[in-house]
């Protein structure tokens, strides 16, 4: 991997010129109880057909950065009515159309409302626009138990950074790009989410279908602490058996999923008004391009937190570090007492976005002396070569951003005493992120992980507070009630204060000693051709574990296409896992 720093002179490598996201993270509640239970194509106006062509705009930075190796592929389908199945792509078209973003979704609750009432289909919807749809069985079949398939209409909204994309107005725009293992993928956020809901759609509408009697669940804020799924009536469905539409592994029946929660530490800083713009010099540091992805789903693939790392570089900067990729080990400590060291202030920092997304980038803005500022540059430079060497593997696009930039008079307010920077400073570096636990019973699976997933400074004239916002997950809920403790117990020690969990959720134990599994599995085979699924429990947080605590006696199972880079700019949804995971449950309705 070739080292990526830009300053003033614009030194960069390749990768550098790809927009991050720069979005603040959405603050918790602190005033919830923990609870653990026991135990290059576009689509046109969906109103007409829509066409697949190639990209022409720069349209694209409002949706996903391509990812593969492949080159972009021209689909022979003309018109989105030419793929199978065609009802399920009509209703992806129109989802795409429409705002969804969490907390934001009457207008698609009130769309799926209508899509019933035009079915002539039994629908209700509670307060927070939670939406159950109801179609009877086939002739015949009025004495089967009742299914669920459930799905969330929220969506997690990334876009890079510089895009005009609006998501409260615009539609997603997507593409196909060819991923030669794979065949053609179709990329654009929200792919996966729309995929579930579309499905459940096509369902509802298919009259030629055979089935027992349904219920489409679709339910409200998922992306931020399954809210919508939490408040559920115990009355609002009646199914005894469940079919959740939001895995990611087309060749997988999922059977379980972690638990988790979120929190947040706030650290309480002091300022000083100390500038002087004939002494100082203010600075930008960015540290960004990480390849991000899903909290839970890829946290065991070991991406930079380049808000940790960026206070490694500061540390290094203040404490003389002698960077291993310029000196050598062995020369570290006969040099180290003779490097310089610095002193710096900063006054804004600033990075990653929400609780399900691993962090791309971290920002720290600083006043310096002028006299140290060249010095401090190339000292950072050489701390930053260490993290190149570290991440090469994981990490190809990797970029230190170093700039001049002018200090607000607001600003000068805000700039954080020298004591307190660097005790900030110490603070981020011990901050728990990444993998806690493998499972000591499934190899691979990840039990516990914690996402340090962002960092933002709140400044008003009483009080300067740095705010760092964090998930934990667990298929355990005692491992839950663990890293719980332990963060009270480092916040207790540090001085700093630690809200209250909040969105917590249990996780989903398996049982597949029941009908629901034993016809999904048997619906798999015949749509594969053959083929065995893999029966696995995913270190991510589906809404099965909270709808079993409301509905204890309902069985549960999860499916979906295959998608990669979830929650991330580089989302895809591979077309070809599309067919046999519809067919998978239409033919799973079938059996029950």
């Amino acid at each position: 991997m070739s080292k990526q720093i830009e300053t003033d002179s614009k030194k960069e490598g390749p990768g550098t010129n790809i927009p991050q996201i720069i979005e603040q993270f959405e603050g918790v509640g602190s005033d919830s109880s923990f609870s653990p239970s026991p135990r290059n194509v576009e689509f046109e106006n969906a109103k007409s057909d829509v066409k697949f062509e190639q990209d022409k705009s720069n349209i694209g930075k409002a949706s996903l950065r391509f990812a593969g190796a492949g080159a972009e592929f021209q689909f022979k389908k003309s018109s989105i009515h030419d793929l199978f199945p065609a009802q399920l792509w009509k209703h992806f078209s129109e989802l795409n159309n429409i705002p969804r973003e969490s907390r934001k979704t009457e207008k698609v609750s009130k769309f799926i409302q209508q899509f019933g009432i035009s079915l002539k289909l039994q629908v209700k919807a509670d307060s927070l626009g939670n939406v159950l749809i109801t179609k009877p069985a086939s002739k015949g079949r009025e004495n089967r138990p009742s299914v669920c398939l459930q799905s969330h209409l929220d969506m997690v909204c990334e876009k890079e950074v510089g895009s005009s994309f609006n998501f409260d107005t615009d539609p997603i725009i997507t593409k196909i790009v060819e991923n030669g293992e794979f065949g053609p993928k179709l990329t654009g956020n929200g792919t996966s989410i729309g995929a579930g809901v579309a499905a459940a759609m096509a369902i509802l509408e298919d009259r030629n279908l055979i089935h027992g009697p349904i219920e489409c669940l679709f339910t409200v804020d998922e992306e931020i602490g399954m809210i919508g799924a939490r408040a559920l009536s115990p009355d609002f469905i009646t199914s005894p058996y469940l079919v959740n539409l939001d895995s990611e592994e087309d060749w997988r029946i999922t059977v379980g999923c972690a638990g988790g929660f979120n929190f947040e530490n706030r650290i309480q800083v002091k300022v000083d008004k100390i500038f002087n713009p004939d002494v100082h010099s203010s600075l930008k540091i960015e540290l960004g391009g990480s390849i991000s992805g899903h909290s839970g789903c890829d946290v065991h693939q070991g991406q930079s937190n380049n808000m940790i790392q960026l206070a490694r570089l500061l540390r290094g900067a203040q404490e003389g570090v002698v960077a291993k990729s310029q000196r050598g080990i062995e020369k570290k400590k006969e040099k180290e007492d003779d490097n310089e060291k610095f002193k710096f202030n900063i006054y804004d920092i600033s990075g990653g976005t929400k609780r399900n997304v691993l962090p791309q980038r971290a920002e720290v803005k600083i006043i310096i002396d002028k006299k140290n500022e060249k010095k401090f540059r190339e000292k950072l430079e050489e701390l930053y070569d260490d993290i190149i060497d570290e991440y090469e593997a994981v990490e190809p696009n990797l970029f230190l951003k170093i700039e001049n930039i002018q200090i607000s008079e607001e600003d000068q307010n805000n700039i954080i005493t020298h004591e307190d920077t660097t005790r900030l400073i110490s603070i981020i570096l011990t901050t728990s992120h990444g993998i806690l636990r493998m499972s000591p019973v499934t190899p691979g699976l990840v039990e516990s992980s914690i996402n340090f997933f962002g960092i933002k400074y709140k400044k008003d004239e009483e009080q300067h507070t740095i705010i760092q916002g964090f998930f934990a997950r667990s298929s355990s809920n005692s491992q839950l009630e663990l890293i719980l403790n332990t963060n009270k117990a480092r916040a207790s020690l540090l001085g700093i204060e630690m809200s209250d969990p909040d969105s917590f959720y249990s996780g989903w134990s398996p049982d597949i000693n029941n009908p629901l599994f034993t016809a999904a599995k048997e619906a798999f085979i015949e749509a594969n051709a053959g083929k065995q699924p893999e029966i696995y429990c995913v270190h991510a947080g589906l809404e099965c574990g909270i709808l079993k605590q409301i509905y204890p006696k309902i069985f549960a199972i999860s499916l979906g296409p295959f998608i990669q880079n979830p929650h991330t700019i580089r989302e895809s949804l591979h077309l070809r896992s599309l067919e046999p995971f519809y067919s998978t449950v239409t033919k799973l309705l079938e059996r029950i």
